[in-house]
C-alpha cells in the first residue's frame, strides 16, 4: 500500500477543527466527507488529504480515505493525475 495526497475541495467545517471534504471521482461524480482539521493541508489555492493507494490502473487508482464518506464508504475511485507524492 503506498500513501499519497490526493487534491479535495474543502472548507470550513461545522466545528472549528473539523474540515468539510469533497472527492471528485473517476466517474465524475463526489462524496464528501468530514475530517479533523489537521487532516487536510492547504497549499497555493489546493487542499489535500492523505489516503493510501490500495491498487492503480495507468488512468485511475482505489484510495481509502481516511474517514467514512457521508455516502457511506471510506474508498473511492479516483484520476490518477489527483494524486500527489508530497502535500
Amino acid at each position: 500500500m503506498i500513501t499519497m495526497w490526493l487534491l479535495v475541495e474543502a472548507e470550513q467545517g461545522m466545528f472549528p477543527d473539523e474540515r468539510t471534504v469533497v472527492v471528485r471521482t473517476a466517474d465524475g461524480g463526489m462524496v464528501s466527507l468530514f475530517v479533523p482539521d489537521f487532516k487536510v493541508r492547504d497549499r497555493t489555492g489546493q487542499s489535500l488529504i492523505e489516503v493510501n493507494v490500495l491498487d492503480s490502473t495507468e488512468q485511475h487508482s482505489i484510495v481509502q480515505l481516511p474517514a467514512a464518506s457521508i455516502e457511506g464508504s471510506s474508498v473511492a475511485r479516483v484520476d490518477r493525475s489527483s494524486l500527489r507524492t508530497t502535500a
